[in-house]
């Protein structure tokens, strides 16, 4: 279907991506003397802040004048420098670090074990990008095992839970997928309420397991139950809504709910707007679902009116010979030919063959 050659991207950076937010990244927290804590905060703050080339250099300049003795500080750093060359992509020098930072965290006492759990689950994730999928899910395997036995860290395990169970789910390993993610969302439910927002991650990724094994009447109260804690913490018009209500607009799809599935793309389609503005891939995405759902609950108006809406769009942010636009155009003709407006459906079409010849 059109509206899923646009869709796809919107669906997948929030079901499918492991850590995204500085916040949820695994940072430890060893520290030597009053200096490196202040010096150290300040390179902390830098990679929370998004800058993530100059906390690099602060942690380079950091790891320099470290003490090598101090084991712990010493991997510490190691391991920062690591995560901030992964946030730039810089994918082969982080492995490096991060593994620079696992061997100096044996034996294992408690400490050690802890972090050592850490830079392993931030070492997968360079592994993933890296594509070395037997290796990432080595290194979480060990990651989530050494939470568990270091114990009092269980924010930091839910974390690499989601980021294991993403890669399960990529493999199709659905059991395991939806274990790790049942885990994840105990854990976050006993540390954090019932009603958090970080419940929101592993529940969109449980649903997307549900969704690939067409459990949609689970899948559908899991999108509800999400929608629903993000409204009561974020607000209605989050921007965290969007991929939400269309996840929640495809599961209802599939169970050819129809009505409601229009409902929550009206919603979603509002939220874009809001936060991402009409010329938005987003918004784009939404009008193009929308269509297509107002069609086939027989709002014939609203559907033309939709795409034409995504007609414009498209012509405008991607230019007139794009194949995006091109695709929309001609299912706008389609459009035009069953409400009978057939020479609009005719100019339409040889508007499309034109572009494509040139």
């Amino acid at each position: 279907m059109l509206s899923r050659l646009f869709q796809q991207v919107v669906l997948i950076c929030m079901v499918a991506n492991p850590i995204t937010s500085m916040a949820s990244l695994c940072l430890p927290g060893a520290c030597s003397t009053a200096k490196s804590v202040g010096e150290l905060q300040v390179a902390v703050d830098l990679l929370k802040d998004g800058q993530f080339a100059k906390a690099e250099t602060a942690f380079k300049k950091l790891l320099f004048h470290t003490n090598q003795n101090d084991i712990l500080y010493s991997a510490d750093v190691l391991n920062y420098v690591g995560v901030s060359l992964h946030a730039q992509k810089k994918e082969n020098e982080a492995e490096r670090f991060l593994e620079l930072a696992l061997a100096k965290l044996a034996p294992l006492d408690r400490k050690r074990k802890l972090m050592r759990a850490k830079v392993l689950a931030n070492l997968a994730g360079v592994y993933s990008a890296q594509r070395k999928t037997a290796q990432a899910l080595k290194a979480l395997e060990q990651s989530t095992n050494l939470f568990r036995e270091a114990g009092n860290c269980p924010k930091e395990l839910a974390v690499a839970l989601v980021s294991y169970g993403n890669l399960e789910l990529a493999r199709h390993h659905f059991a395991a997928a939806e274990k790790l993610f049942f885990e994840s969302i105990g854990l976050r439910e006993k540390t954090s309420g019932k009603n958090s927002i970080e419940l929101v991650s592993p529940m969109v990724n449980l649903s997307s397991v549900y969704l690939e094994q067409k459990e949609y009447l689970k899948a559908e109260q899991l999108c509800l139950r999400t929608i629903s804690i993000c409204e009561a913490s974020a607000g209605k018009q989050s921007a965290l809504l969007f991929p939400l209500f269309s996840n929640l607009a495809e599961v209802q799809k599939e169970q050819n709910k129809m009505t409601a599935a229009l409902l929550s793309l009206k919603q979603a389609l509002n939220v874009a707007e809001i936060n991402f503005g009409e010329k938005s891939e987003e918004f784009l995405a939404s009008l193009l679902s929308l269509s297509e759902a107002a069609e086939a609950c027989g709002q014939r108006e609203l559907s033309l009116h939709s795409m034409k809406r995504a007609v414009e769009i498209c012509r405008s942010n991607f230019g007139p010979q794009d194949e995006r636009f091109l695709l929309a155009a001609e299912a706008l003709a389609d459009l035009e030919q069953v409400h009978g407006n057939v020479a609009e459906a005719q100019r339409l079409r040889t508007l499309c063959r034109i572009s494509r010849r040139r």
